[in-house]
């Protein structure tokens, strides 16, 4: 109102007309949290629904994440006596609600802050951006186009989790089991040495510490400003390789507890650039290969930008990725 009144004393007629309106935000500096739409966009468009949860958490369920909570000056009860330090623990009670109310398939998002008295005083809390999901129930249910129930599982977090950053970042994920209290199962995940965050089968006992009844539920946990920080980067582009894949098959078998993008990782490293694609496409188990025993069979797909590719350079790479794989992780090849 008061612009309209200076522009009516200083007149229309001399005000220049443009074809567009400008904001407070250009190029040089631009909303930092505009990328959080992004981020919500391909999450609905995996199936996740956005749910916003009390920032106020007992001390006990807030200190569960190994971070000591922010303490709040007179609380209304011992319920919401601190800040919490996680997103995990308000979602599985919204999970608890739904079941409870019989909607028990769910795909979850919330993104918010959460807080970490690392020192004393209001100088030591630290307050970050974080973006947690979860899934509980069954992925696909029974039905004229499907035999039986499809229940969640880790890899199902993971598929999503694989689509999700190849569609905001543009990145390949690495995954490394870790210890985390929130989680019984946790695996880091991390792209080009970059830390995103972790992600895993929730733990039994923070379940019970919420007094919650459920079972299997897989969640991951992200640093919201990483993600904010990677997809803000200018996009690059590159040529469309004009020259033939080759294809090669490696069976190993392995101890029963190797992990194949342990393996994975380490053919990468051998690859000489030339490998663009390592996928683990069947695991075999049977008492035939021996006990606590697996065999792992990896489809490698090779790629040269510059030229067409012979045997003659792919050979040596593949009896050098045998030879590490065989001695780094007691392997056998299985012909």
């Amino acid at each position: 109102d008061i612009i309209e009144e200076i522009i009516r004393v200083y007149g229309y007629d001399s005000v220049s007309s443009a074809s567009s309106f400008t904001g407070l935000f250009n190029f040089e500096n631009s909303d930092s949290m505009e990328k959080v739409n992004s981020i919500q966009n391909i999450l609905v468009g995996l199936g996740y629904r956005q749910c916003i949860n009390n920032t106020f958490q007992s001390e006990n369920v807030a200190s569960f994440s190994g971070k000591t909570p922010v303490k709040v000056m007179n609380p209304l009860n011992v319920h919401m006596s601190g800040i919490r330090t996680s997103l995990l623990p308000g979602i599985l009670e919204t999970i608890d609600y739904n079941v409870k109310n019989g909607s028990s398939n769910l795909q979850l998002y919330e993104i918010g802050q959460i807080h970490n008295q690392e020192k004393n005083g209001f100088e030591g809390i630290v307050e970050k951006g974080s973006l947690c999901g979860v899934l509980h129930g069954l992925s696909n249910q029974k039905n004229v186009h499907i035999s039986e129930d499809q229940l969640y599982s880790f890899y199902s977090l993971k598929g999503h989790l694989n689509c999700f950053i190849s569609q905001l970042l543009h990145l390949n994920l690495n995954y490394k089991s870790c210890k985390h209290p929130e989680f019984e199962t946790c695996f880091t995940v991390s792209s080009d040495d970059i830390a995103l965050g972790v992600s895993g089968t929730v733990s039994s006992g923070l379940l019970q510490t919420l007094d919650i009844d459920i079972q299997d539920v897989f969640a991951f946990i992200f640093d919201l400003d990483v993600l904010i920080k990677l997809s803000s980067t200018q996009d690059t582009f590159q040529k469309i390789t004009h020259f033939p894949k080759i294809e090669r098959e490696l069976n190993f078998i392995f101890e029963e507890n190797t992990l194949a993008g342990d393996v994975k990782s380490v053919m990468f490293s051998k690859g000489k650039g030339l490998i663009k694609i390592i996928e683990p496409v069947n695991i075999f188990r049977h008492e035939s290969l021996g006990k606590e025993k697996k065999s792992i069979l990896f489809n490698l797909i090779f790629q040269s930008d510059a030229k067409t590719l012979e045997d003659k350079e792919v050979n040596p790479v593949i009896d050098e990725i045998i030879n590490v794989v065989t001695n780094k992780f007691s392997a056998k090849l299985r012909s």
